[in-house]
């Protein structure tokens, strides 16, 4: 016996899935993790400069190998992924997934 097919709740605008099953962080959380995010990731850049810098002699005197470059791209990565995260945690039932295909693939 088959069910008639019902028409289906129009979604709120801008959702992704169901409501967040798992409790949201509170926004004291996310900006420390933003800030521990951002610290780590330049203490990486530093550290792939030097080691790059090491293992290839040519890159020794490029120009866009100072701290000042690379850093405030950095902070300004991290920060709008920090910023992304926060969103998809409010509108998708499923944010790790979600973030991560659009970290990664962009579908």
């Amino acid at each position: 016996m088959s069910r008639p097919i019902s028409p289906r709740r129009p979604r709120p605008s801008g959702a992704t899935g169901a409501a967040p099953t798992e409790r949201l962080p509170t926004p004291a959380r996310v900006l420390l993790a933003s800030v521990l995010a951002v610290a780590g990731s330049l203490v990486l850049d530093v550290v792939v400069v030097t080691v790059g810098t090491a293992a290839f002699a040519a890159t020794r005197n490029h120009g866009h190998f100072h701290f000042s470059d690379y850093g405030s791209l950095t902070v300004l990565g991290v920060a709008l992924a920090c910023g992304a995260w926060m969103v998809l945690t409010r509108m998708s039932s499923d944010p790790r997934r979600r973030f991560f295909r659009l970290a990664v693939s962009w579908r």
